[in-house]
């Protein structure tokens, strides 16, 4: 007789349907109600950022990326995890508003990537219980410092914007006022490397002679009738150049005023340093000058004027040539001055002027303060490629006419 399989019965069931309403129940003693909280439904993308930098740029900038991911998401939530170790980490947290949890270490205390596996039996290692009880450990997303580099930024049709705290805004108005500054006319704020910031190792080479930028704040205020606020430190030179020039790198431990003010400013001119990165997380038009890199810039309200690299016959690379190279970086710029006989001339004052009179042209529906950027709403996705291809360019703005000859 012949042996006839039965007929079998299939099924197909959304995996949604496999999830529970609510969080399993945690097994660790104390260690609170909830274990896993399993994907799907109502729950948010759990994103754990670890910004571990100390310098200020990069601390900033980990905090952009991680917020550029959360924008993804139509329901996400964002953790940083990082030291209180630098007085102006607590601002930079502050001034991000998709920041929604903060992990703060406290000294030289690591957390071990166990944490990410709350299994009973890994109960006593160091941490594990803290994350299960705020709810970590079980994170969709983790980003580490070396995936969260600026320039990658450049692969996201999108970027956030953000926001000085609503509860300090009078206060730091009243703050800039005191310190001199119109709030019933427009200004610019200036920022431009200089070596002797007790932060900083002995890293020179993005340093520049700051007597053109002395002269293009006179020429802001005297030929364009503006305000200039200069940002910095207070180990840079001092200079005063009478009314109108607001110079907050006196002051110290006070990086609110100073993202306050980049905040309301009709524009700004830097240099790439870490404060050069604040005009385009506020979104305000910008320009980072005398930079062989064009890593400073991820915004459309941001541009890079290079400086001017020499070969060791006197001809001045071209930077198509440089970019055709990928030599169009920091890295491979102190490669050429170091063993190639190769050198940097800064920008000159007439190149300062020329690219911030372009600013001002640009910007003529801002004639006192600026106001607030509006909040992006960009359409979510719910997914993301970190690896995608680059999807937006850089504007370089160069004056041919005022390079130098030599």
């Amino acid at each position: 007789m012949e042996n006839v399989a039965p007929d079998p019965l299939l099924h197909r069931i959304d995996p949604l349907a496999c999830m529970p309403e609510v969080d399993l129940v945690s097994s660790l003693p104390g260690a609170g109600p909830r274990l896993f909280q399993k994907r799907g439904r109502d729950r948010p993308v759990k994103i754990f950022a670890a910004a571990l930098d100390r310098t200020l740029g990069d601390f900033l900038t980990r905090g952009i990326y991680a917020a550029a991911v959360k924008m993804h998401y139509a329901n996400a939530r964002l953790a940083l995890y990082y030291r209180d170790d630098r007085p102006y980490k607590r601002d930079l947290v502050a001034i991000n508003p998709y920041i929604d949890q903060k992990i703060v270490i406290a000294g030289d205390r690591a957390t071990p990537l166990d944490v990410f596996y709350p299994h009973p039996d890994r109960a006593d290692i160091p941490g594990t219980r803290d994350f299960i009880k705020i709810g970590l450990a079980d994170p969709d997303i983790v980003l580490t410092p070396s995936m969260m580099v600026v320039e990658d930024l450049l692969r996201f049709d999108r970027h956030p914007i953000f926001r000085i705290p609503e509860d300090r805004v009078s206060e730091l108005s009243d703050r800039l006022v005191g310190l001199g500054l119109d709030p019933n006319r427009w200004f610019c704020c200036l920022f431009y490397r200089q070596p002797n910031y007790d932060g900083r190792g002995a890293t020179t080479y993005r340093d520049v002679d700051d007597r053109p930028f002395e002269a293009l704040a006179r020429h802001i205020i005297g030929d364009l009738g503006g305000q200039v606020v200069r940002l910095g430190h207070p180990g840079m030179r001092s200079f005063d150049i009478g009314p109108g020039f607001v110079d907050l790198s006196r002051l110290k431990n006070e990086f609110m005023v100073q993202a306050m003010a980049v905040s309301r400013a009709r524009f700004m001119v830097t240099t790439l340093s870490g404060p050069a990165h604040l005009p385009g997380a506020f979104d305000v038009p910008y320009v980072v000058t005398n930079s062989l890199s064009i890593w400073g810039v991820w915004t459309p309200a941001g541009m890079i004027m290079p400086n001017h690299l020499f070969d060791a016959t006197g001809k001045r690379f071209d930077i198509r040539e440089l970019a055709a190279m990928g030599a169009l970086n920091w890295g491979s710029v102190r490669h050429f001055t170091k063993n190639r006989g190769c050198r940097l001339v800064e920008n000159s004052f007439e190149e300062l002027r020329a690219v911030t009179d372009l600013l001002w042209s640009r910007s003529s529906d801002c004639p006192s303060w600026r106001p607030p950027a509006p909040v992006p709403m960009p359409a979510p996705t719910n997914r993301i490629d970190f690896l995608q291809p680059y999807c937006r360019s850089v504007t370089v703005v160069e004056f041919p006419e005022l390079w130098p000859k030599s």
